[in-house]
């Protein structure tokens, strides 16, 4: 995990009209950039990635894709599945595809599995990879937190590397940062991402940075009195506000649309933005100053 940390993009996986077919060209067009704006590195197949509405193929196609696009940029493979099969092959692709690290929810769906079944999920994980391993807690989406137990039940692993914390709480974010430090901790909430810096985080995954890297950029530099930290803080909660107020990944392609990049679409269940929504979306995004 040496040299993994400032500004992450997790990465939309961009759709042909009707959601049937990925465009894996403007898989390269996108990475192209946010390598150009500034990002660290790359989060692809994950929650923006739309990972759970993917084949195991297709999302071994969109790591292949985004690992030989990535340029300088760090990446850490989206590995998600409520099926640990499909987490170890998913796993040992990402390694032999060059991915420096790998970002695994909890197993989503047998929530009655408790916390030890989590634990012997993410042992298996961990006992069959020498890859960084990277847990990630989104509890809206997977319906648990990563919680301290799970965490000190792992930590004899010497590939558990990080965590994502998407479960919006700052408090929690310091506390992690504090108990482990052995551990990289990513600030993973876009609304709570100037408190993630300012409260010590190894780095941001950022969704918000799809469209506006630069932006995530502007706030982690700004860490440490190096800039106006509370004044990016703030920008970027205001440009997350807007997004959220339209179906998230929906308005994320729709924003980098307005960047220049190629019309893209989700795949159902998700609706695309309405022609209605994606004029607020550029009134709303243009009155910030973003686009």
């Amino acid at each position: 995990m040496e040299g993994i940390g400032g500004v992450a993009v997790a990465t939309i996986t961009p759709f042909k009209s009707g959601g049937d077919e990925i465009d894996y060209g403007m898989i390269e067009k996108h990475l192209e950039l946010i390598g150009r704006e500034g990002a660290h590195g790359i989060v692809p197949a994950g929650t923006n990635g739309e990972f759970p509405s993917l084949t195991l193929d297709e999302k071994k196609k969109v790591l292949e894709v985004a690992a030989a696009a990535r340029g300088n940029m760090y990446m850490i493979a989206g590995c998600g599945s409520c099926s640990l099969p499909e987490v170890l092959d998913l796993v040992s692709f990402a390694q032999d595809s060059g991915a420096d690290a790998a970002l695994v929810v909890p197993p989503f769906y047998f929530r009655d599995a408790g916390e030890d079944g989590i634990i012997s999920f993410y042992r298996r994980v961990l006992s069959a990879t020498s890859l960084p391993i990277v847990l990630y807690s989104i509890p809206m989406y997977s319906g648990l937190a990563i919680s301290d137990r799970m965490i000190e039940s792992l930590l004899d692993h010497g590939n558990l590397s990080g965590i994502k914390d998407s479960g919006g709480d700052p408090a929690r974010t310091r506390e992690l940062i504090g108990r482990y430090p052995q551990l990289k901790i990513f600030g993973g909430s876009d609304s709570l991402a100037g408190e993630a810096v300012a409260g010590g985080a190894a780095g941001l995954i950022s969704g918000v940075a799809n469209a506006f890297p630069g932006l995530i950029r502007d706030l982690w530099e700004a860490r440490g009195g190096r800039g106006d930290a509370a004044a990016v803080g703030r920008k970027v909660s205001d440009v997350r506000k807007v997004l959220a107020a339209f179906p998230w990944v929906a308005a994320t392609k729709a924003a980098l649309e307005l960047k220049g990049l190629p019309e893209s679409h989700v795949r159902p269940p998700l609706l695309d933005l309405t022609g209605k929504q994606k004029e607020e979306l550029k009134a709303a995004l243009a009155e910030l100053g973003v686009v």
